[in-house]
Formats: C-alpha cells, structure tokens, sequence
C-alpha cells in the first residue's frame, strides 16, 4: 500500500488544522515505536499520519501518531500505548469486559469521546499479513468489545465516514451529519 493510497481520501474530505500543528511523524518515529512495542504499525496508517499526521477525524475520532510524546494535544501514539497497557497491567484488571484477553492485547491509536471508546488494532487478528492490516476493536468504557473495521482503511472510510453515521443520530432524532473532515493538531 503505497501513501498514494489516501489520494482519494485527501480529496474527498474538507482539512483544518490548529494554529499550531504537531510536526507529523518521520520513519524514525514509526521505527522507534515498533522497537519499543514490538508491534508492526500497519503500513496503511504510517502512510496516512506521515501524509496528514496526528488529528481528528469527523467530528468524534482523535487518532494518535507516534512521536511528540509531550505535546499537550495527546496525541502521542506512544503515550496513549504506554497509558492503555499500565491500565491492564493487572491480570484481572479487564475481567469485566466481554473480551478480557482481547482488551489486554489491543494496541490502541484512536479515542472517540462521544461514543467514549477507546479503540485499536488486535495484534493476533492479522486480516492482511502483506501490510500488515490487523482488525479494529472498539472498547467501551463499560468493557464491551466490538469490532468495527477489517483494517485501518476501513475504519478511516468504512466505520468513521460510512457505518458510524448511519447508526447515529441528533438530539432531534435527524440523521447524523457524516461531515468529512479532518483536523490536523
């Protein structure tokens, strides 16, 4: 998968940014996260946030980039992992999910505050071994575990741009707005 991949993504969504911008990540930062996780980033997502780096997608997603680990965003891939296994560091710390060994070995990089999940790939469901592309999880902060996506394309385009805004609604019960956009921080 090439970075060229997100093209139609770049030209499909309205951008913003913050005043000040978190640089987006280089090669050193993806390669100094996977040696210190031991995981393989999937080469879809590293080409997405070195494109566009770190941000908000729609209007409830905050994906996290590695590197910038004191920015004041949080948005650091490498705090959100660090924070998510110190929580289930506990052996019996996620036994009240669905999903407890799921919940442990999750590698989080998106939160959504509305729907108040925390969401990542699960290392042992590789969906594409060329890419890697892992399966997406949703955890809930009552501990349900849904899979929301095959891979990371499919959560950019498929959950967040696509299944999410048609199973939510307004206040006024009018159908969600799926506004696409993407805010870089």
């Amino acid at each position: 998968m090439a970075e060229d991949m997100w093209q139609a993504f770049a030209d499909s969504v309205e951008f913003m940014q913050d005043h000040y911008p978190i640089r987006r990540p280089s090669a050193k930062d993806i390669g100094a996260f996977e040696r210190a996780t031991g995981f393989t980033l999937p080469r879809s997502y590293c080409a997405f946030v070195k494109r566009f780096g770190p941000g908000r997608l729609g209007h409830d997603f905050i994906l996290s980039a590695p590197g910038n680990p004191k920015n004041k965003k949080n948005v650091s891939l490498d705090v959100m992992v660090a924070e998510y296994r110190e929580t289930f560091a506990d052996p019996g710390s996620a036994d009240d999910s669905d999903d407890p060994a799921r919940v442990r070995r999750l590698v989080p990089f998106c939160d959504s505050k509305l729907q108040l999940w925390t969401i990542g790939w699960d290392p042992e469901e590789v969906t594409d071994p060329s890419g890697p592309e892992y399966a997406v999880y949703g955890v809930t902060r009552t501990g349900g575990v849904v899979r929301v996506a095959d891979s990371f394309p499919d959560f950019v385009e498929g959950y967040v741009f696509d299944r999410y805004p048609k199973s939510t609604f307004n206040m006024d019960g009018t159908p969600f707005d799926p506004h696409r956009v993407f805010q870089r921080r």
